[in-house]
């Protein structure tokens, strides 16, 4: 369907439509590109884990077809925490980056993990509290370090894009 022949069914301009079109991130008038298997799977895999933007971004879709994908195979972010995942927020939380023994937690972004912390009522060791900055973000493996600079180059790209727009 034609920008001209949504104005008219909406009673629209023609510049109407692709002014809204634009500003809502549709580029091209084509039909949505079916999801492959490697795709749901990857969203299986990671939905939750990880920003629900740098996640669009490598699969490249825009998030909200991310998130009503999402929806469709019935996946959540939240889910209750199991007395396992308990143990495991005990034993490290007090003396570790959450980030280090995050993927002990699949599905469970940090911000879930200090909630978590926060009405289990778990504080952090003091030698923690003492440590600097420095020393906590080289706990960090190398891998991770670059993948959280990459993630911020991202977000700042897209800020800086919204800022144009």
């Amino acid at each position: 369907m034609t920008d001209a022949a949504i104005g008219k069914r909406l009673g629209r301009s023609k510049v109407g439509v692709v002014i809204r079109r634009l500003k809502f991130g549709i580029h091209k008038l084509t039909p949505p590109v079916p999801w492959a298997l490697d795709e749901d799977s990857m969203l299986r895999d990671l939905y939750g884990a990880v920003d629900t933007i740098f996640l669009a971004a490598m699969l490249t879709r825009p998030p909200e077809a991310l998130r009503a994908r999402a929806f469709y195979l019935n996946l959540r972010m939240r889910k209750a925490w199991s007395q396992e995942e308990d143990e495991i927020l005990w034993a490290h939380y007090p003396c570790t980056p959450v980030p280090v023994f995050a993927c002990l937690l699949p599905r469970r972004t940090d911000r879930n993990i200090y909630h978590r912390a926060d009405v289990l009522g778990i504080e952090r060791g003091h030698a923690y509290v003492l440590s600097t900055w420095d020393q906590r973000h080289h706990a960090y493996p190398p891998e991770l370090r670059s993948l959280i600079r990459l993630h911020h180059n991202v977000q700042r790209k897209l800020q800086d894009v919204e800022a144009k727009h």
